[in-house]
């Protein structure tokens, strides 16, 4: 269970407000560029995949917050801006690059706390969905979603919500 719900668990008033300034931040620059349902998509299979990876390589440890599946949008970021270069600017993915390097980078000298391997997983989870997802068609519209993938958009955030109350209920001790 500690794959999903430490993403739904965060420790402290601070770490809510940082990671969710983040979300907005990169979701909303994620919604101008691409579908809404695919936001969910990457956000939920960041999280999986950053927990995944954390309790491979680090079982014993403790890992909260959501900032795997909020790494992941920025690894899909990262590749969309690769991917379709002709339309994002050389700054944009400069400054995607200093926010992975910095994520990293504090994570790894500054705060010796911070579950690196959740971000990592995220950041790989968010570019593989990126490389398959992205239309290889430079003029194809990503933005563009098919009822298939809605659906899935729809299914993710259900199944977000669904782990937030399940962590709420074994908190509270009913489950």
């Amino acid at each position: 269970w500690r794959i999903l719900t430490g993403t739904t668990l965060h420790g402290g008033i601070l770490h809510i407000l940082f990671n969710s300034y983040a979300f907005y931040s990169f979701g909303r620059l994620f919604e101008m560029l691409t579908n809404r349902a695919h936001l969910a998509i990457v956000f939920l299979l960041s999280c999986l995949g950053g927990g995944v990876l954390s309790l491979i390589l680090q079982p014993k440890g403790v890992s909260v917050g959501a900032s795997g599946g909020i790494v992941g949008l920025i690894g899909y970021l990262a590749v969309y801006a690769f991917v379709r270069r002709d339309f994002i600017s050389s700054q944009f993915r400069r400054s995607l690059l200093i926010n992975i390097a910095f994520i990293i980078f504090y994570g790894v000298v500054l705060m010796s706390n911070i579950d690196n391997w959740a971000h990592i997983g995220g950041l790989i989870t968010g570019a593989i969905y990126a490389f398959i997802q992205l239309p290889r068609d430079p003029y194809a519209d990503p933005r563009i979603a098919s009822r298939t993938t809605e659906t899935l958009g729809l299914l993710a955030v259900g199944a977000y919500g669904a782990i937030c109350l399940f962590s709420i209920l074994l908190i509270l001790r009913v489950v």
